[in-house]
């Protein structure tokens, strides 16, 4: 007996890898499961169990776990070249065209065949082929992949677009660049979008073939009268470069909690260069110029001028986790030349992090972002923080709207701010171009209040729920209940505005 009781155990301790295989070739998937899942946990630095245990889940159609096990190998040998492309091509059957070419860059893949668009555009092929950072017969990296998707946002020539990777014979893959034009009644909905609110959008795409956009707006609203017009275009036909030259006027009735209105006349004009370097990086600097006068208000009026300069970068991307964290910074030096006026400073920070926690689809989506902003100097009123809920504000503080009977000024408004914002949105509905989200939402502020209105309670906190309509390249209907938790108000809030 101690002769085969020697022979089994040394079998079990060299054998084990070799008898889990043949257990595969036969057909016994759950017996070399436990074989190998045994051995893994005797040898764990052996990179060929979690391997072959990854065959067996995705045998078992648990995609899942074969990802599980695949990380668990690569993090045993990150170049291993079967684990990087096995799991890479998981990713890519999850239509995670990013993660599947994180880990095929790691040997060598993939190769690109040929790179078309579909259907075919001629008026904008010099640019389409500018804003491709790669080529044919060349490897497709996954920092140029990335350039390449910033670039064409960038461009705005589509209503939608897709970057599709698509098998080839001898390991080779075609780009295509699938797209759309906006349908007529896209342009409709989008120029009636704003229409419940007394506005009239109206956006050119394109604008005389050069990959210009025009964009325009025109609210005829008494107490909050506005045009504005912008026009941006690639600089000298490179994607990489983009020019934006813009002018806004304003008409606004005002009160701050006083028995008296007042009334904000303002106009302004700029122009800005935006460089798109990487799918990581942009940056942009802008001259500003602006002329502001106050009617039944005792604030600094006159004329104003600024340097703003810009800068937003990709700080984390976990493509196989679908989570991004992006950082974002703005600083304006300017001056108002009057009696009152003089050198003022503003600078803002933003980090945002967006989460997709399923492996494919955006049936969830969580999203979460951090914004802080101060003003060093006396900054005209005009250019003050608000939060709240407001067509002409981006600082949403769900559950303090920005207008009372109309009028603006019933927000909080600060020199320096901090707001947090988190929402969850579930899919609820889906069809072609037409998609509808819904989900709840919490925001956090605090604030240097202004004219200490709201000195008792410097930091705010608004709960509340929201829903989105999109029709895809088109415009976003936002509709959200907002409360304020330590306060008691509420705000019921909607606004069009263009899709994400």
């Amino acid at each position: 007996m101690i002769a085969p009781l020697f022979l089994l155990f040394a079998g079990w301790d060299v054998d084990d890898y070799q008898r889990g295989l043949e257990l595969v070739r036969a057909g016994q998937w759950e017996a070399a499961r436990r074989i190998f899942e045994a051995a893994w946990a005797d040898s764990p630095s052996d990179k060929r169990y979690p391997l072959e245990l990854a065959g067996i889940a995705y045998h078992n159609g648990n995609r899942a776990s074969a990802k599980r096990y695949l990380q668990h190998a690569l993090r045993l040998d990150p170049h291993d070249p079967y684990g990087n492309d096995f799991l890479g091509t998981l990713y890519f059957l999850d239509q995670n065209t990013e993660a599947a070419l994180k880990y095929w860059n790691r040997i060598g893949k993939p190769h690109l065949g040929a790179v078309s668009i579909d259907p075919p555009s001629p008026a904008h092929a010099v640019l389409l082929d500018r804003a491709m950072a790669f080529s044919p017969a060349a490897l497709l990296k996954l920092r140029d992949y990335r350039t390449t998707t910033a670039r064409l946002d960038a461009l705005q020539l589509f209503t939608a677009y897709n970057l599709e990777l698509q098998a080839k014979p001898q390991e080779q893959f075609d780009a295509i660049l699938h797209w759309a034009n906006p349908s007529p009644w896209l342009r409709i909905a989008t120029a009636a979008g704003g229409l419940p609110y007394q506005t009239l959008y109206a956006d050119f795409r394109d604008a005389a073939g050069s990959g210009g956009n025009w964009s325009n707006l025109l609210r005829w609203d008494a107490q909050k009268r506005r045009i504005l017009s912008s026009f941006s275009a690639p600089f000298r036909g490179d994607p990489k470069w983009r020019y934006t030259v813009h002018a806004d006027a304003r008409a606004e009735t005002w009160n701050l909690d006083t028995p008296a209105d007042f009334r904000m006349t303002r106009i302004e004009a700029g122009a800005a260069l935006r460089a798109i370097p990487s799918g990581r990086l942009s940056w942009t600097m802008a001259l500003i110029a602006a002329s502001r006068h106050f009617r039944g208000a005792q604030f600094a009026a006159g004329f104003s001028a600024k340097y703003r300069a810009a800068a937003t970068l990709r700080i984390l991307d976990f493509p196989e986790h679908r989570f991004t964290l992006d950082g974002a910074g703005t600083w304006d030096l300017a001056r108002l030349f009057s009696a009152h006026g003089g050198l003022y400073s503003q600078g803002q920070a933003k980090l945002a992090a967006r989460w997709l926690p399923q492996s494919r689809g955006r049936d969830y989506e969580i999203i979460t972002q951090a914004r802080a902003g101060k003003t060093i100097g006396q900054a005209p009123f005009d250019e003050l923080f608000l939060l709240g809920v407001e067509r002409d504000n981006d600082l949403w503080l769900r559950g303090h709207a920005g207008t009372r009977a109309g009028k603006k000024g019933s927000a909080p408004i600060a020199a320096s701010y901090f707001l947090s914002n988190t929402e969850l949105d579930k899919q609820l509905f889906q069809y072609t171009l037409l998609r509808v989200t819904a989900g709840p939402f919490f925001d956090l502020g605090r604030i240097q209040d202004f004219r200490n209105r709201f000195s008792a309670r410097s930091w705010f906190a608004d709960a509340g729920v929201q829903a989105k309509v999109s029709l895809t390249g088109a415009m976003t209907l936002t509709i959200s209940y907002g409360r304020d938790l330590r306060g008691g108000g509420r705000a019921i809030y909607a606004t069009a505005g263009a899709a994400r």
